[in-house]
């Protein structure tokens, strides 16, 4: 995975202040309070330097991508063993760096993985070149390079059962790239092995088009549906279906409207009502951001994260086409990424020096995800969210209401020191 745009997050962990601790505090409470049912939480590895993805194998090792360290490090869970498989030096600043991990499931015997990560260009100190790489064995062979800039590099790498990546590159803050089919700035890329273009694809090696920054790429084997998490400007983040040559709005259109930021929060934007373009399954939020970076499919069901909020939500389909959200976990601090556990009952998930197992119950009485009916057809629905424990939504009841709506002032509060001016 990697990191969100700096107009709406920090790249690098916060300062530890009394506020920050607060902010925690409060997140905890929150969740005591809406949830007593949750999630179980086991440390799985601290003093990282900045992990901003990671992956599970099946032989019960964990591999990580640290930012701080420009290494991707194995570590065998049972035994402790820990060894440095592969150190960068890439360019830092803004949202370049080492952002992004892809581990072939099958690493354990033939030594396979994924980079994504930013190497400078002679005489340019504001971009340089994104290189997407495959190390095989120590052996580093790159795939393909596009351009840089402080901001929107995208990164995120999945790996499809079948040995094909797929792959998110951001658009350089340019808007415009993202709608060129020519280029591979602001898109979701699907790839073989060795970098050339994937067959099926719409067009050369680009599967999808018009996205800003995808953040987290989530794949589920059963249903055989993709899923992506987009970062807004400065609102209508999005969680979105990817669908083969489906086109997303960028920069024409942020969520469900129009781009039309700035504005003022009481006029609402023109709907995106282009029939060319492809609707979020939800948007989060209207007048804010959630900031989304990773996501993960566990038994049937859809998770993503929220970096802004420091929470971890369920995206559940309904029986009538609709989505409805629900936010099951509340840390309180930022997120890197999400991913789903081997034993199809725990999610993990990590922030800037930890990785940290959640023990996920099972959800009563919500469907997992089927298949696509017409896996091409036309727009997806969007979200619901009534029953979501989020901002400015969901009516928790009785005694605890005072004590929620208090606390919840004061975490605004505190979140509007951290919240960047829009571009």
């Amino acid at each position: 995975m990697s990191l969100v745009s700096p107009r709406r997050t920090c790249l690098g962990p916060a300062p530890r202040t009394a506020s920050s601790s607060l902010a925690a505090f409060v997140g905890v409470v929150l969740l005591a309070l809406a949830d007593p049912s949750a999630a179980q939480t086991q440390t799985v590895l601290s003093g990282l330097e900045g992990p901003v993805d990671f992956a599970l194998l099946p032989d019960g090792s964990v591999w990580w991508l640290e930012y701080y360290s420009g290494n991707v490090t194995r570590q065998d869970l049972a035994t402790g063993d820990r060894e440095v498989l592969f150190h960068v030096e890439p360019v830092m600043g803004g949202e370049r760096g080492v952002v992004g991990l892809g581990v072939d499931q099958a690493s354990a015997d033939n030594g396979t993985f994924y980079l994504y990560y930013t190497v400078a260009e002679e005489g340019d100190r504001s971009g340089g070149i994104n290189r997407l790489s495959r190390i095989d064995d120590g052996v580093e062979t790159v795939l393909l390079t596009t351009t840089a800039a402080v901001r929107h590099n995208g990164g995120r790498i999945l790996l499809h059962p079948d040995g094909s990546l797929f792959v998110s590159t951001g658009e350089n803050d340019l808007g415009q790239p993202a709608q060129d089919p020519e280029s591979l700035l602001g898109k979701i890329l699907h790839l073989d092995p060795d970098g050339s273009a994937a067959s099926g694809n719409p067009h050369g090696r680009v599967y999808s088009l018009g996205h800003r920054n995808v953040y987290g790429l989530a794949y589920d084997p059963d249903s055989g549906r993709l899923f992506a998490t987009e970062n807004g400007n400065a609102e209508r983040d999005e969680v979105n279906e990817i669908l083969p040559g489906h086109n997303y709005g960028w920069p024409d259109c942020e969520g469900t409207v129009r781009f039309d930021f700035p504005k003022q929060d009481d006029v609402p934007g023109s709907p995106c009502d282009e029939p060319a373009f492809t609707a979020p399954l939800g948007e989060f939020y209207a007048t804010t951001t959630a900031a989304p970076t990773g996501a993960a499919v566990l038994a049937g069901h859809l998770y993503w994260a929220s970096w802004n909020e420091g929470s971890i939500h369920r995206l559940d389909e309904n029986a009538d086409g609709t989505w409805s959200d629900k936010k099951v976990y509340q840390y309180g601090g930022r997120i890197n990424d999400l991913e789903a556990g081997l034993d199809g009952r725990s999610l993990y998930y990590s922030n800037w020096t930890h990785i940290v197992r959640l023990e996920m119950p099972e959800p009563a009485g919500v469907a997992k995800l089927q298949p696509r009916a017409d896996a091409e057809a036309g727009q997806a629905p969007l979200a619901t969210r009534s029953a979501d424990e989020g901002p400015g939504r969901g009516t928790p009841s009785g005694s605890a209401v005072l004590v929620i709506s208090a606390l919840a002032a004061v975490a605004l509060g505190l979140r509007t020191r951290t919240r960047r001016p829009p571009t």
